[in-house]
């Protein structure tokens, strides 16, 4: 996973977010999108699997964050092995429950980012991930409106 390119304390977000603050989760979302989308796009030939990825990992992130805090936690690797984990799990063949796990996941995800903050500034697409000449070529996106 490429590194986060701003200087943000993730422990520090995780902790908020497992206070349930919804803006913690958008700046977590913000700092760490770029990098899960990577990853996802490594291992994903579609784009709405991709999406389906990156919105699964951070509802997951937003509900298992109780049990990630404290100063020891390499929060870019845990939420990379998520999205390496749900990417995986597209791969092998057919899921009837996987339809429905992503709608719960889309509006799980579009609540939590609309909620209690102001959502991000720019979309993020997964063709310009793809696409990206360097790090600094795209911001943060959101794929809440796919």
């Amino acid at each position: 996973m490429d590194p986060v390119p701003v200087a943000v304390d993730l422990c520090m977000l995780v902790d908020r977010v497992a206070r349930r603050d919804r803006r913690a989760f958008v700046a977590l979302y913000e700092a760490l999108c770029r990098p899960v989308t990577q990853v996802a796009c490594r291992m994903l030939c579609r784009d709405e699997d991709v999406r389906a990825v990156v919105q699964g990992t951070f509802v997951e992130v937003w509900w298992m964050a109780r049990f990630h805090t404290g100063a020891g936690t390499r929060v870019a690797a845990w939420t990379e092995r998520i999205a390496i984990r749900r990417a995986l799990d597209r791969t092998g063949g057919d899921d009837p429950g996987r339809d429905a796990d992503d709608g719960t996941n889309r509006v799980a995800f579009a609540a939590l980012l609309s909620r209690g903050a102001s959502r991000p500034a720019s979309r993020w697409r997964t063709h310009q991930v793809r696409n990206a000449g360097s790090a600094g070529d795209h911001g943060p996106g959101d794929f809440h409106q796919a």
